[in-house]
């Protein structure tokens, strides 16, 4: 198999399909391929990994980014379990590798023998430029040939491929086949909800000599068409504005990766499933389960708060409100979040600060951007954003910004004592227009490399549970929250705001104990 090929080959492999470079288990693969498109969320579990799901914390918790004339506002995180399925992987006679994956226990030995009978056979199939093209599908960047074989036995056999073999594309007339395809081409003759692409749907080709039936994730269009939804799905995944089903690792992986069906609602509110690579920013540290920003309706939000889901797949919380909030005071909330999305889009609010950490599982660098709007009415909103619209870069220039502060300039205004990073400075940035930008920032002036040399710092110590905590709280739903304090190497004192590891935890949850000081922390159980 090509390197180019692995990721599809590690695609199927999470959706329970045999690969070559990915590829199908027997007939029964079709069903199931079917039954997730319908149904998406059942299938079997061994009763450690059932033990294992219930163990786990499922729910969502709070995260303060900024302030309002209101409150806090939160973003939400949604948890999902990481379950395993096992996998086996043979080469056959030819050197092409194949795997065969989605067993909840290890293959025993005549399983594997049997895929390697199968496989060997199937390769010698293909050479010979037999099978049946039954299914296209697309993944950003690739597309998966679906293809039914005859086994000797009589049995049929799925397989799901990102090349086909020389006699294969001539016998399937693949290059008519994809000409049509990415012209917009075809009628459906069948369609259905899925979690797959934007449904399951059947459409018929007519090509010169044939007509041909395939199954696809998505109606007709060209493929320009498609590409723009992947483009949109990528960016959508690197801001982990996604939801995760059926996460799952196999642990004959040595990379130990995590693959599920992530989920995208996109900026016309379409919703897009693709099974895929779940990054490394969203999983836990002990890779249990993924933690990704939750989804709501407009609501009001518990007894203190409010929340609004924007129509791009965000979510507007605002929590602190007091227990005597009205009704009435929460939908006045939800209007001003209707208003700063609007404002938003049309590339409108102030920068005014710049948060920076290794993320809320401590996995990635994130940035949170401080943006202050002016609303109709003459209010100023200050909102913590984990991103800005394409026109909101365009007119705080940041790209510029960016490239100067991760230089190492800017000029200190005024300096303060925080318990986020090294403090809070106010630093004057002056771009090439000549304009000056003053931003509120948790580091002093600092490269990127330094500041990144920091987080790996506060990463290891974390792992190592050598912190205190302060503001302990219990999340909404999930976990104990606080500022982490840690001591670096060199003395300075660095804090986030972070989900504190489960096993510092006391059982009684009123307690936060640090093993290597004996320390412990008093945990604020007032929300509960």
């Amino acid at each position: 198999m090509n390197p180019e090929d692995s990721g599809i080959r590690d695609a199927l492999s999470a959706a329970e399909v045999d690969v070559l470079p990915s590829a199908g288990r027997m007939e029964e693969v079709r069903g199931r391929m079917l039954a997730m498109s319908r149904s998406g969320v059942e299938r079997a579990r061994s009763g450690r990994r059932v033990r294992a799901a219930a163990a786990l914390m499922l729910g969502v918790c709070g995260v303060m980014l900024g302030t309002t004339e209101a409150g806090r506002n939160l973003i939400r995180w949604a948890f999902t379990p990481v379950t395993e399925q096992h996998s086996v992987s043979v080469t056959t006679s030819d050197g092409r590798p194949w795997t065969r994956t989605g067993s909840a226990a290890p293959y025993s030995p005549e399983e594997k023998q049997l895929a390697a009978d199968q496989f060997e056979e199937v390769s010698r199939m293909s050479a010979a430029g037999l099978g049946e093209l039954t299914s296209l599908y697309e993944v950003p960047g690739q597309t998966i040939y679906m293809i039914r074989y005859e086994l000797q036995d009589g049995s049929p056999m799925l397989v799901g491929s990102s090349e086909l073999t020389e006699k294969q594309a001539a016998n399937m007339a693949i290059d008519e086949l994809m000409a049509l395809r990415d012209s917009g081409g075809g009628a459906v003759i069948a369609q259905g909800e899925g979690p797959l692409g934007l449904g399951l749907y059947t459409i018929r080709y007519e090509l010169s000599d044939r007509t041909v039936d395939l199954e696809t994730w998505y109606p007709p269009s060209t493929r320009e068409e498609r590409e723009a939804i992947f483009a949109e799905t990528r960016r959508l995944k690197e801001s982990l504005r996604f939801t995760v089903d059926q996460a799952s690792v196999s642990p004959e992986d040595p990379e130990g990766r995590v693959f599920g069906t992530l989920r995208y609602t996109l900026a016309d509110g379409r919703s897009v499933g693709i099974i895929e690579e779940v990054p490394e920013g969203a999983l836990s540290e002990d890779g249990t389960h993924v933690t990704v920003p939750d989804s709501g309706d407009e609501k009001p939000q518990g007894q203190d708060g409010a929340e609004w889901k924007a129509p791009d797949g965000g979510v507007y919380t605002m929590s602190g409100m007091g227990d005597d909030a009205s009704a009435e005071e929460k939908r006045a909330i939800v209007d001003e979040f209707k208003e700063v999305y609007q404002l938003k889009q049309a590339g409108e609010g102030q920068l005014v600060g710049l948060l920076e950490g290794p993320g809320l599982f401590g996995e990635r660098t994130h940035v949170t951007y401080r943006v202050e709007y002016m609303l109709g009415g003459g209010k100023s909103l200050t909102m913590g954003e984990g991103d800005l619209s394409v026109k909101q870069m365009e007119n705080m220039r940041i790209e510029e910004l960016f490239r100067l502060r991760d230089s190492g300039a800017g000029e200190v205004v005024s300096e303060s004592e925080s318990r986020m990073g090294l403090g809070r400075f106010t630093i004057r940035f002056t771009l090439s227009s000549g304009e000056a930008v003053e931003l509120e920032t948790s580091y002093p002036p600092s490269t990127a490399q330094e500041r990144e040399v920091i987080f790996d710092e506060t990463r290891g110590l974390k792992s190592e549970r050598r912190f205190s905590v302060e503001d302990a709280q219990v999340g909404s739903g999930a976990g104990v929250w606080g500022h982490l304090i840690y001591t670096l190497s060199d003395g300075r004192r660095v804090g986030h705001y972070e989900q504190v590891p489960s096993d510092v935890v006391s059982n009684d949850g009123r307690r936060i104990v640090i093993p290597s000081t004996g320390e412990w922390f008093e945990i604020d159980r007032s929300r509960d």
